[in-house]
């Protein structure tokens, strides 16, 4: 061959190399076509289409966008789906605090099959009974069952499964089955068989409910119809959509499309949520007792500021102050504030942070008409006590919910 097609090519197979090693995780095909916005856990944000994502790397589209280990990311979201906002649905409570807006088709011993409502072309999911906590058959009952701070309306001295009627009638015994749209119930007055229609919502006995310990790095996965589940070992399967391992046991599959969002656990960020406070006071304005919530707002809600929800945060009230042994580990804070929309606007505080008693930053006269506010990074470097503060604002302490979103530390 003559040398100087020889050398042509040469340079060519070096071009296609070097072009393969620069589009490695880079210039493949996009998995959908709406923004994805990756937030770092250095306060950064990037957005673009979505190439790849699994359980250690993403990838947006383009050369210059290199592959974001999964560590040093806390948030991933989808920006143009948003959460349908819809009432009167079925959804299945999972012990860890998982919502699947999934219909139960049938119950047994052992396992619960449901219809996932918005992909009805699935097969039913399989989830495993003693991981359940409850049913309700309209999800507008879980805010007219809440009892105190016990969750999905359980009494704390609830030792049987319980379920509710439409007429608000409760029958205590044992659950048989499930089946043909008909509750079968051992009750100590005998055993008795009621139409689901005629169910308003179903308590698992919470002495028989489990859930497998998670350890290491998962995620939590938010869909756009309300669904919350804690996934791992996940990764984009082509046009298929996202695949993944629910925590619960089941192995599954949902399309790029239903996604909203995922909070990511276990890499460089760690979530004040995740962490046990070294010392938490509450001063009333006149009286009353409001606890510091962990995922869920002070009034044992979803956290949630001007429509969006977050799976991971603080719910406090005024005036309190909540105080975390960080012993020096931790370089960064930050976190999104504001008051939970359940306060229906109104609510006025003030949101401070100290570092071993030193000011870092406050927020003054925070309404809950304002927009979420995002506070920090803050450097705290060397800070061994971390102390989140909510103090009172113009009207006391009125509706003063105040969230603590994504309020997380870096290493």
């Amino acid at each position: 061959m003559h040398y100087r097609y020889r050398k042509l090519i040469i340079e060519k197979t070096w071009l296609i190399i070097a072009a393969a090693l620069v589009c490695h995780g880079g210039c493949g095909r996009v998995l959908a076509n709406d923004r994805v916005t990756i937030h770092h856990v250095d306060g950064r944000q990037v957005t673009g289409q979505l190439q790849s994502l699994d359980s250690n790397r993403a990838v947006l589209q383009g050369a210059a966008t290199k592959p974001t280990p999964i560590q040093e990311i806390y948030f991933l979201e989808f920006e143009d789906h948003s959460v349908r906002q819809s009432s009167g649905r079925v959804v299945t409570y999972l012990a860890n605090g998982d919502r699947l807006y999934a219909r139960p088709q049938s119950i047994n011993e052992v396992l619960v099959a449901a219809q996932w409502e918005s992909l009805d072309d699935r097969s039913p999911l399989s989830i495993p009974l003693e991981t359940v906590a409850a049913v309700f058959l309209d999800d507008t009952a879980t805010d007219r069952s809440q009892s105190g701070r016990e969750p999905l309306g359980r009494s704390e001295n609830q030792r049987s499964d319980v379920v509710v009627l439409e007429n608000s009638d409760r029958l205590s015994g044992e659950i048989i089955q499930w089946k043909d749209r008909q509750l079968s119930i051992e009750t100590p007055a005998g055993a008795l068989s009621i139409p689901v229609d005629q169910i308003a919502t179903v308590l698992f006995n919470p002495e028989l409910v489990s859930f497998p310990a998670v350890e290491g790095r998962y995620a939590i996965m938010t869909l756009t119809d309300g669904s919350v589940l804690h996934i791992r070992d996940y990764a984009t399967d082509g046009e298929a959509g996202l695949s993944f391992q629910a925590v619960f046991g089941a192995k599954m599959n949902v399309p790029l499309s239903v996604i909203r969002s995922l909070t990511l656990i276990g890499g460089d960020a760690t979530f004040l949520s995740d962490l046990e406070n070294e010392d938490y006071e509450f001063t009333p304005y006149l009286s009353g007792d409001w606890k510091l919530e962990r995922d869920r707002s002070v009034a044992g809600k979803p956290l949630t500021l001007r429509g969006n929800s977050f799976v991971k945060g603080l719910g406090m009230h005024s005036r309190c102050r909540v105080t975390y042994q960080l012993r020096g580990d931790y370089r960064l804070f930050h976190a999104i504030v504001g008051i939970d929309d359940a306060a229906q606007g109104m609510g006025n505080a003030t949101f401070a942070v100290e570092g071993d008693g030193r000011p870092l930053a406050t927020l003054g006269s925070v309404t809950g008409r304002a927009d979420a506010q995002r506070l920090g990074p803050l450097d705290i470097t060397g800070v061994d006590r971390l102390t989140l503060i909510v103090d009172f604002g113009e009207f006391g302490d009125i509706q003063d919910h105040a969230n603590w979103c994504h309020a997380l530390v870096v290493r």
